[in-house]
């Protein structure tokens, strides 16, 4: 794990802090082989054209009256809200000046029950912005705080750097015993990177700091179907520093649920 300049990422509550605000989003099928998938290291030309996600971990009314901060996107790029049961979600097409939770005006993306996205097209965007209003359309949800704004941008904002080096990536994990028993393919991750555990129940996630299966002051990660964890810049070096994540459920890292990361 390589460090890298400070992003300018999404907000922080859209990523992975455990946000008062909670948004969710539909596992991958699982696959064997190869067991993980990342975006390459190496950073394109122009940045302007390398889409990332924007992940929304907990769409749900808001408490403590707190509101879902405006982020900002740039066409081509996905939001991904992660499943949240009960809610829905909806954007307007058009440039919103205001809030709003008019139906009528409004796409209907989908169900958020198992996860939804939203992909933002050339006609989305403009290069000063054009400002979207993504809320949910179940009851008085959006009234109860369930919108946001997205500002989308047919180019880079002026203040986003053009280095592509500096755009955080998620690395989709499809976690469970591989078929031939052998670990996992070593991954490649910069800070700020996210990887992204996908995962059926009877699975987990730990941090090994041995380096094996051995889980002596191993560190836990998370159990959840979607399970995530972010690099820090404590977690890497100009060198590169490897990360060995496990299973600790019964023998399962001896029988492959190992990564490197």
């Amino acid at each position: 794990v390589a460090p890298v300049a400070e992003p300018t990422a999404p907000p922080t509550r859209f990523r992975t802090e455990s946000p008062t605000v909670p948004p969710t989003f539909a596992p991958t099928a699982p696959i064997t082989n190869p067991p993980a998938t990342a975006i390459p290291n190496d950073p394109p030309v122009d940045a302007a054209v390398l889409p990332k996600e924007i992940i929304i971990e907990n769409w749900v009314i808001p408490s403590n009256g707190d509101a879902f901060p405006t982020i900002e996107a740039n066409v081509g790029d996905t939001i991904v809200f992660l499943p949240s049961p009960g809610h829905n979600v909806f954007y307007t097409p058009q440039d919103s000046p205001e809030l709003t939770c008019d139906e009528s005006e409004a796409i209907f993306v989908g169900s958020s029950d198992n996860g939804a996205s939203i992909t933002f097209e050339p006609e989305d965007g403009s290069p000063d912005g054009t400002r979207h209003v993504v809320f949910c359309g179940i009851g008085t949800h959006c009234e109860l705080g369930m919108q946001f704004v997205v500002t989308v941008f047919s180019e880079l904002p002026p203040d986003e750097p053009e280095s592509a080096v500096s755009l955080p990536k998620n690395i989709n994990v499809d976690w469970a015993i591989p078929a031939d028993t052998e670990p996992y393919d070593p991954i490649e991750a910069i800070v700020g990177d996210t990887i992204i555990f996908n995962m059926g129940p009877g699975h987990n996630v730990f941090i090994h700091p041995s380096a094996s299966c051995d889980q002596t002051d191993a560190l836990f990660v998370g159990d959840t179907t979607i399970t995530t964890y972010t690099f820090q810049p404590d977690d890497g070096s100009p060198q590169g520093s490897p990360m060995f994540f496990a299973c600790d459920v019964g023998s399962h890292c001896d029988l492959g649920m190992q990564i490197v990361v």
